[in-house]
């Protein structure tokens, strides 16, 4: 039996299949670029939808801290006018007696050390005691104790007028320590009213 021979040429196959590798490799591209496009655009859209989140609720947010406020505000109004009107006696006569000197006046007094001082405590002109300084605890608990025993009622209305003189020497650390005794002074006297006068302003 004769044999003959067969020479196969792969070459345009090859040529074929590089020309359809290459068209793959495109239009993968292609649909990879379009998939990135779809997936930006989504994320964006939800970025932006969170944002139209957060601006709303922060805007709730604001109107509801807004509504609070103002509403503290009114009930704050609210008491104050109804206890101006239940106080409306003892402020009348609190002012009354600031008016004709008899409430209670606080003079401070600075010692020759300049971290030595005395409170002096003057109604209608008479010296009723001196508060000679060592804590402002001790200070505190004296004060209170004159106020007690000059029938100072701790619910009603109280002007007390503090004098003091910045231009002398320690005055600054003094009236810091009489600032402290105020602050807890208040604390039992809701309807207390200390006013200050600095006298070096008045030469």
């Amino acid at each position: 039996m004769r044999k003959h021979r067969i020479d196969l040429d792969f070459t345009s196959l090859l040529d074929i299949i590089m020309v359809i590798l290459f068209f793959f490799i495109i239009f993968s591209k292609f649909e990879n670029d379009e998939v990135k496009a779809n997936y930006d655009q989504k994320f964006e859209q939800i970025t932006q939808q969170q944002l139209e989140i957060d601006e709303k609720f922060t805007e709730a947010q604001y109107k509801e801290n807004e509504a609070n406020r103002k509403k503290a505000e009114a009930d704050q109004i609210f008491e104050m006018a109804e206890s101006a009107e239940k106080h409306s006696g003892d402020n009348a006569k609190a002012i009354t007696d600031m008016i004709q000197g008899k409430n209670i006046k606080l003079s401070l007094v600075m010692g020759d050390n300049k971290k030595e001082w005395s409170l002096r405590i003057i109604k209608e002109n008479d010296l009723i005691s001196e508060l000679q300084y060592s804590n402002t605890n001790q200070v505190y608990n004296e004060l209170k104790q004159v106020l007690e025993d000059n029938k100072y009622e701790k619910d009603k209305t109280m002007i007390v007028d503090f004098l003091y003189d910045a231009e002398e020497k320690g005055t600054t650390a003094a009236y810091s320590n009489i600032q402290k005794v105020f602050d807890k002074l208040k604390k039992d006297y809701s309807r207390i009213c200390i006013s200050e006068t600095d006298l070096s302003m008045l030469n």
